[in-house]
């Protein structure tokens, strides 16, 4: 369990706060050192934990002072203090809130209003009221920094339950960034034993722990235990620390460990008789039972935790919640599925779900259970349709599901940091292919064709959704009616986090010493607060912008067929769950194709790749293996995925793939086994088919085709940097880069920046002003830190690596124009895989900063092959050829001018065509009117559309 500000030294600073913040007033009756005096008994009983006692004191104190006559209203609201911290310590919430509250209501200066609001979001933390205690606690921290500065200790105290609370509504890793700047301040201006600086270590476990990285969590954990010694009046912050390295201990199955740390803590909680830290580990030590199958000790152990959970608390709250949760699994595994159904039934009640009322999430006390218990009691509904055949079992399991998709998407809002939000992503994955599974079994029983829209639905909120909230922003900020002076803020903020994680970046790469490191994490904690803030102040205050931002739809199957999809085009959507389940759609038929999926499935995914990338490195002994592997896969994977839809594709291919089936060139399946693996320039390799293009979502298509036309749309800009004598750096020298670009421009006109002109810096000053970027240089995939995956640009001697290295980062944050990116570089369409979000390439970051299209690459290629094959894109480009059609033109006049050798698909299906599919328009005659007209067309949709959701709110 987290560690709040304990209550000793709460009470050590009462008389520094006093002599603080209470002026003596000459006329008064009563001097602050005489109330000094007279509330030093309550606070001495109220350290003694003598709660009734403290308060019987605390309130004669009061009646006294309403007799004194005159006295500074400061007095009332210390009172309150005591009182309401006495009824904290017994566990009277509803009358601690009420003391806390009418101390506010008293006019009382800065500090002692910052004392009052960091109490009451305590205590809302302490109650699992997730939702109120964040107004409060950022008042008090806005607060006490105008009145301490950042680095005081009691800025650390408000930053440290500010953190709890990101804990708890599971956005671990804001919570991280809370706890380290808490930890931070108080090592600077505390002793090294300090006990506060094992609240902060204990409260770091709690968030590694959720991260996973259980290593980390068990070093600070013993970090803490350090600072909390036996026999020092410290023993109930000790057994919390205990209680959590048993709960490291049994995610590890290290459950003989994991008993001895929850009885170690259970016998400290008992010798001060804390009963609440007894249940905890009264329904941890079930929890060994259940994993060791004693089902029935399990249940005893648990049925006694929650007896007094419910005693202490009432039968709301996430503590009384986990115990039903724990009682549902010993019933599901005893095969009562009808007892773990009422079980689960109970814990959404002590979880505060009410779904039938308004507003319901704003009160639910525990997000992260209530997902998972909606989960499970869908998977017991469904149990329950296997044994009985009624389809209306499924039809529950579906509400359960449905209820799920409600609360991700109002973490999604509230989630503050991209990796708690990867996290969010990669639960939805799995409770959307549970609802997809169940929603094709109805189809199947009903012939209902809206249980597979509904299923379409919901593969495309499993897909890229981070990427399309930051088209949505861009949207957003152009429609939300938000001042310019106000987005000109939001911009500075963003651009200077950005130029902070570089920094940081940049830092731990060179392994400098700690101390500046220190600083930059400080200032970068402030900067990401203060950008927090001023977006949570547009929210509120701009409601177009929040509309615009968070609530687009997601496009149905009409609206892809009609706008999105020309008569020659299907889109295909694969998403991968125990099957594979196939989204096919064309202008004027949608159908769902289950393709059942086995080990051998997996197992040529994951070879194909391999195979491509090393045939240029293989020796002649391992060639052939090679190739007849490839050729192998090659048609097996064909099988798996192309020819179950044969009958239904048109000749243009847009495909949305999942999971690992992003990684997947499929232009190079082969539609046909070989008889000659050597006869590369033969094979029937699916390119030959098909022109390809690949999206992340249809949404995100839907963005991407939905940006207006610009004036500068064709105007060229190409970049070919040089790398002489940079090969220490793992940057090879190019030796036809230079030629791309200037045969690119004597097609196509425009302006280039060879050798050392290529830099960041022009890049950047102006790539606006050009609608096609054409950056042939080297890219490289960052798989350790996505977020510094870069491009590489001119550099100069002793320019610093942020001067010439273009980071992933860096490019989310750029306004991107152009109709067309061209990423003639290596490794610009791979990355890291993220389920259920995709992979996080430096593709993806020009989609996300408002490209049009992209041409990206999967793996690095032979800058001569790169070459050709872009004079013959853009010859077909500069004709009105769509862009799929002209990288398949391409491609296939490559294959037919290379030997056998050189048509191998590692020199050609490395290129893929990402987003708006549509030809460039080049006669400029045409561009202005066609441009008006397709902005006006845009224009009137998207508002109509809005005027329909408007109506069905």
């Amino acid at each position: 369990m987290p560690t709040f500000f304990h209550l000793e030294k709460i009470l050590a600073c009462l008389g520094y706060l006093l002599s603080l913040t209470v002026p003596i007033h000459s006329q008064s009756a009563l001097d602050s050192s005489e109330f000094t005096q007279l509330i030093r008994p309550a606070q001495e009983l109220l350290t003694a934990r003598k709660y009734e006692e403290a308060a019987v004191t605390a309130k004669k104190l009061l009646s006294d002072l309403s007799r004194k006559g005159s006295y500074p209203t400061h007095y009332e609201a210390f009172i309150y203090i005591v009182l309401g911290d006495c009824s904290f310590g017994q566990h009277e919430w509803p009358q601690a809130r009420d003391y806390y509250q009418r101390g506010l209501k008293d006019q009382v200066d800065k500090s002692l209003r910052s004392d009052l609001l960091n109490r009451l979001g305590r205590l809302y933390l302490e109650t699992k009221d997730f939702e109120k205690a964040g107004p409060p606690l950022e008042e008090a921290l806005q607060l006490r920094r105008e009145i301490y500065g950042d680095q005081h200790l009691l800025v650390a105290d408000v930053i440290n339950n500010l953190g709890i609370r990101y804990l708890h509504i599971g956005d671990f890793i804001e919570s991280l960034n809370y706890q380290q700047q808490a930890l931070r301040i108080r090592q600077a201006g505390l002793e090294p034993d300090d006990p506060q600086l094992g609240q902060s270590y204990n409260n770091l476990g709690q968030c590694y722990e959720d991260m996973g990285d259980l290593t980390a969590a068990t070093d600070a954990y013993e970090n803490a235990l350090l600072r909390y010694p036996l026999h020092t009046g410290l023993d109930k912050e000790r057994a919390d620390v205990l209680l959590n390295l048993g709960n490291v201990f049994f995610q590890k199955d290290e459950l003989i460990r994991a008993r001895m740390n929850f009885e170690r803590a259970m016998d400290l909680y008992q010798d001060i008789g804390d009963v609440d830290g007894q249940a905890i580990c009264l329904n941890n030590l079930g929890n060994i039972a259940f994993q060791e199958d004693r089902f029935r000790q399990a249940e005893q152990l648990i049925r006694r935790a929650l007896h007094i959970r419910e005693d202490l608390y009432g039968v709301s709250h996430p503590d009384v919640a986990a115990s039903w949760s724990n009682l549902a699994m010993i019933y599901r595994m005893r095969d009562e599925p009808d007892q773990a159904i009422a079980a689960l039934r109970k814990c959404l009640l002590a979880l505060n779900f009410h779904p039938d009322q308004e507003n319901f999430l704003d009160q639910v006390n525990g997000y992260q259970p209530l997902i998972n218990a909606l989960y499970n009691l869908a998977d017991l509904y469904y149990v329950k349709f296997l044994l009985s055949d009624d389809p209306e079992f499924l039809g529950q399991a579906l509400t359960q599901l449905d209820h799920n998709d409600e609360v991700l998407d109002y973490l999604r809002i509230r989630y503050e940091t991209r990796g708690s939000r990867l996290n969010l992503v990669a639960i939805g994955h799995e409770v959307y292919s549970f609802a997809i599974s169940i929603l094709l079994e109805l189809q199947k029983i009903t012939g209902e064709s809206r249980y597979w829209h509904r299923a379409f639905r919901y593969s495309e909120k499993s897909k890229a959704l981070l990427l399309l909230d930051g088209m949505y922003r861009s949207k957003a900020r152009t429609f939300g009616d938000v001042p310019e002076q106000i987005l000109a803020e939001v911009d500075t903020l963003e651009r200077r986090i950005v130029e902070l994680e570089k920094e940081k970046y940049l830092y731990q790469q060179a392994r400098t010493n700690a101390f500046p490191l220190d600083s930059l994490e400080n200032l970068l904690f402030l900067t990401r607060q203060s950008f927090s803030q001023k977006l949570k102040e547009i929210n509120s205050r701009y409601p177009r912008y929040y509309q615009l931002r968070y609530e687009n739809p997601i496009p149905s199957v009409p609206r892809i067929q009609q706008e999105l999809l020309d008569t020659n085009q299907t889109l295909i959507e694969y998403f991968v769950g125990v099957d594979l389940v196939v989204f096919v759609l064309n202008r004027d038929q949608f159908d769902v194709v289950l393709v059942p999926l086995n080990r051998d499935f997996e197992t040529q995914l994951d070879t194909i790749v391999p195979l491509i990338r090393r045939f240029p490195f293989e020796s002649t002994q391992r060639l052939s293996e090679n190739l007849q592997t490839y050729s192998s896969a090659a048609f097996n994977l064909y099988r798996y995925l192309i020819a179950p839809l044969e009958a239904r594709l048109k000749n243009n291919l847009v495909i949305v793939p999942d999971d690992k089936l992003g990684f997947l060139p499929f232009d190079a399946l082969l539609t046909e086994r070989v008889d000659s693996i050597f006869n590369l320039r033969d094979h029937p390799y699916l390119i030959r088919k098909y022109a390809i293009s690949y999206n992340f979502s249809a949404s995100q298509l839907e963005e991407m085709k939905g940006k207006p036309v610009m004036s500068n749309g064709t105007r060229y800009l190409g970049f070919a940097p040089e790398f002489a004598g940079m090969q220490s750096e793992g940057l090879n020298e190019l030796i036809f880069n230079d030629q791309e670009v200037q045969e690119a421009k004597a097609k196509l006109g425009g302006k280039t920046f060879i050798g050392n002109e290529a830099t960041k810096r022009n890049f950047i000053r102006t790539q606006q002003n050009y609608g096609i970027l054409h950056l042939a240089t080297h890219g490289k995939v960052n798989s350790a830190e996505d977020d510094f995956s870069f491009l590489a640009f001119a550099r100069t001697p002793g320019m610093p690596q942020s001067e010439y290295l273009l980071y992933l980062k860096e490019i989310y944050a750029l306004p991107i124009q152009a109709q067309m990116v061209i990423l003639s570089a290596c490794e610009t369409g791979t990355g890291k895989l993220y389920r259920g979000e995709g992979i996080a390439s430096i593709a993806r970051g020009f989609s996300y900063a408002g490209a049009s299209s992209l041409i990206a690459t999967r793996w690095s290629v032979n800058d001569k092959t790169t070459t050709d094959l872009m004079d013959y894109f853009l010859d077909d480009i500069k004709q009105g050829m769509t862009k799929d059609r002209a990288i398949q033109q391409a491609t296939l006049q490559y294959i037919g001018s290379q030997n056998h050798r050189y048509a191998h698909p590692f020199y050609w299906s490395s290129f893929m065509a990402i987003g708006d599919m549509r030809p460039l328009i080049f006669d400029m005659t045409l561009a202005w009117p066609v441009g008006l007209a397709v902005v006006l067309l845009l224009t009137v949709i998207w508002y109509f559309r809005k005027i329909k959701v408007s109506k069905r709110r």
